[in-house]
């Protein structure tokens, strides 16, 4: 059998009509949403990774590969020029996942003020 064949029959992105099956059940208006993320996607929120250390941030942001969309929650170090970049330090969650992390990071943010760990909530 010829390998570009036998490759193609077991590749999860083999063709359904004109599209790939991972953009089968993509909805227009989901493809219009994640084609304005653009290519440096949308910031969310930035903060100082600790009040002590201002060369180190965390961003978290809407952004996109390949048309897939992700939040990024990523550490940003300032560089010799004085410009936050960002670090390999990090995590992507697909827009699958999105709703289990922030259940999980809401729970544990319950946790802390239970737990005293926190000594004010904030909204």
């Amino acid at each position: 059998m010829d390998p570009a064949k036998r490759a193609g029959s077991i590749n999860s992105d083999s063709k359904a009509g004109n599209q790939t099956l991972s953009e089968a059940n993509v909805t227009p208006q989901a493809r219009r949403a994640v084609a304005m993320l653009g290519d440096d996607g949308i910031t969310i929120a930035s903060f100082w990774k600790s009040a002590r250390n201002r060369d180190a941030a965390i961003q978290i942001s809407l952004k996109q590969y390949q048309g897939t969309a992700y939040i990024d929650c990523r550490t940003y170090i300032t560089n010799p020029l004085g410009r936050m970049v960002p670090t390999q330090k990090g995590v992507t969650i697909g827009m699958k996942q999105l709703p289990t992390f922030a259940k999980a990071i809401g729970d544990g943010y319950r946790r802390a003020v239970a737990l005293g760990l926190l000594t004010e909530k904030s909204s």
